[in-house]
């Protein structure tokens, strides 16, 4: 996936728990610049970067990219089974962030 620098990074997310849509207890999402710099996404409503389209289905929308180079995006979607933590999905997904092309006149 390849993005210019300046655009936020968005993803669709389906969760699954054996072969169904479902909704995790936990969805983080945390994207890594370049540089290494992390910021962590949790899906609480709050800041309104990952929203909940229907049952197991999510997207996640970061802030804007400001740095060129491969950016990661680490999902981590966690379900509470008999009161032991089950890691359901852990994906990283890298992004090449283009620098924006400018037009002469």
């Amino acid at each position: 996936m390849q993005v210019y620098k300046g655009s936020s990074l968005s993803l669709e997310l389906s969760i699954l728990n054996a072969g169904v849509l479902s909704d995790p207890d936990d969805l983080v999402c945390k994207t890594i610049a370049p540089s290494g710099t992390e910021v962590t996404y949790t899906y609480d409503g709050a800041d309104g970067a990952i929203i909940k389209t229907s049952t197991g289905v999510y997207e996640f929308n970061s802030a804007k990219t400001d740095e060129n180079g491969y950016w990661e995006v680490d999902i981590d979607a966690s379900f509470d089974l008999t009161g032991s933590r089950i890691k359901a999905v852990r994906q990283k997904v890298q992004i090449n962030a283009l620098e924006t092309q400018g037009i002469v006149s």
